[in-house]
């Protein structure tokens, strides 16, 4: 693991290929692909709703909105959501794994805590640049991890197993956050001397090299787990990749 002065971060890098996309001959299949679609949404239901606590999503609506996490609990027909801002606040509506020039899952009936970025007002015509309805980009079965791209915003958006009932687990998230205190950081990272600057209120992270133009510094946005920031999506400093930083309050690290 590659540790900076303040931050330690975790690089991970995991691919999933959805069985319709694979690039085989058409007669190594013995389904046609509108069967084989059929079985991978099933799988992905039967998935979602044998987990006993449900999944995180990290959700990123228009970048002018901090990204948050979800926390879904599924049925084979119902979601239950609920939002770390207000984890006893809960709605269950239906949902639908559908082929929309792909694998698509939707919120498709109104909910107000999992449309509430998604849903225009008088303030906000566009809404919030969140979506309710996701391609399915890619399924790992092994890790049970979901890895959705918004249809209308692009976002990139993940699923992933909770361990334990909601609000415990994000009790300690908050816990977490308000154990950061990072605004600004200095680090050497693959030879070069890099800056960075937390905005936590936005939950973003701007850095680049020391004495760098505005021109060339990357602006990372990210959600809290219970212990580490993680990214919309995997970013670069010289030829490492970066995707969770992982802080220690107590050492400061």
């Amino acid at each position: 693991m590659r540790k900076l002065k303040l931050i330690s971060i975790l690089a991970t890098v995991a691919f999933a290929v959805l069985p319709a996309c694979q690039q085989l001959e058409p007669d190594a299949f013995d389904k046609p692909s509108s069967a084989r679609m059929s079985d991978f949404l099933e799988d992905i239901r039967t998935t979602l709703a044998a987990e006993q606590y449900g999944w995180t999503m990290d959700y990123f609506p228009g970048s002018k909105y901090a990204g948050v996490t979800y926390a879904l609990k599924f049925t084979n027909q119902e979601v239950t959501a609920c939002l770390e801002t207000a984890p006893t606040v809960t709605e269950t509506s239906s949902y639908a794994l559908k082929t929309d020039d792909g694998a698509v899952l939707s919120f498709d009936t109104y909910n107000t805590v999992l449309h509430a970025y998604a849903t225009p007002d008088q303030k906000n015509y566009q809404a919030k640049g969140g979506d309710f309805e996701f391609e399915i980009s890619s399924f790992d079965k092994e890790k049970k991890e979901i890895v959705l791209i918004g249809k209308r915003s692009r976002n990139h958006c993940t699923l992933r197993p909770l361990t334990k009932p909601a609000e415990e687990y994000f009790a300690g998230v908050k816990e977490f956050e308000n154990s950061l205190a990072i605004p600004a950081a200095a680090a050497t990272v693959d030879g070069k001397e890099i800056e960075l600057y937390v905005d936590s209120g936005n939950r973003s992270i701007t850095i680049g090299e020391k004495g760098a133009e505005e021109a060339d510094l990357q602006i990372v946005r990210y959600i809290l787990t219970e212990n580490t920031l993680r990214f919309s999506q995997p970013f670069s400093i010289g030829n490492v990749e970066f995707d969770e930083w992982t802080y220690d309050a107590q050492n400061g690290t």
